[in-house]
């Protein structure tokens, strides 16, 4: 098969190995969820907020 002239290869499941397209979605979504700090609502976060810092505190601390 070709495209624009270019020669494309067209990936086939093979008759042996099953589809893990649902596994690659639950992955995707897992990996999604934790980037934007989803949690369970049976889980609780266990840190503390972070302070705020300020950038003069960080410019003394370097000249020290």
């Amino acid at each position: 098969m070709e495209g624009r002239s270019i020669p494309v290869r067209r990936e086939r499941l093979k008759p042996a190995k099953p589809d893990n397209r649902w596994f690659d979605c639950l992955v995707g979504c897992a990996v999604g969820a934790s980037m934007c700090r989803v949690l369970l609502g049976t889980e609780r976060e266990a840190t503390a907020p972070r302070k705020r810092v300020k950038l003069s505190d960080l410019q003394t601390r370097r000249r020290k």
